[in-house]
């Protein structure tokens, strides 16, 4: 079980790789906008709603270490603002991020609906798994088919959903 975790771990960085690669294998003028992953690299770090500080006034949640999350813009040199992979915002104080990998920003996709259905192929069919993505979590589109997205969730996992149930990052 171990093996197949670091297995896993290890495919999931050498496409993060390959994926940061791909836009500087382009002529500058044709090279897309990239969307920046960072990783939180302690534990227990404040996602606050204002870079105003305050502590725990300000504070929406504490966020675990080696959670994944898009940056989105900087307030100042001190603060990142950034997207959970549920799609919550806030700001986390850059101190505590590290560069993970980019996604070409274009890939970027957030869910629309209050709950959308994931799938898996199972022969030629998709089959629900039983699970779904919340509103605005955000996903890195690879293919569409048939009205069906393959994705990968900011957090790490390849699934397939219907592409009604998406729309492009806003941020």
């Amino acid at each position: 079980m171990e093996m197949a975790k670091k297995f896993l771990k290890t495919l999931l960085c050498m496409i993060m790789v390959l994926v940061c690669a791909a836009p500087a294998c382009l002529p500058s003028a044709e090279a897309a906008k990239a969307a920046k992953i960072l990783r939180v690299n302690a534990e227990n770090v404040r996602l606050h709603y204002n870079t105003k500080g305050g502590g725990e006034s300000s504070m929406i949640l504490k966020l675990p270490k080696g959670t994944n999350v898009l940056f989105m813009d900087t307030k100042d040199k001190a603060w990142a603002y950034v997207a959970l992979p549920n799609g919550l915002r806030g700001y986390v104080y850059n101190g505590y991020l590290s560069e993970y990998g980019a996604v070409n920003a274009k890939d970027v996709a957030q869910v629309k609906s209050s709950k959308l259905a994931t799938y898996k192929v199972s022969g030629r069919t998709m089959k629900k798994t039983g699970s779904s993505l919340t509103r605005n979590s955000v996903v890195f589109v690879r293919d569409t088919k048939g009205g069906f997205a393959r994705v990968l969730t900011l957090a790490g996992k390849w699934t397939y959903v219907k592409t009604s149930g998406l729309q492009k990052f806003s941020k």
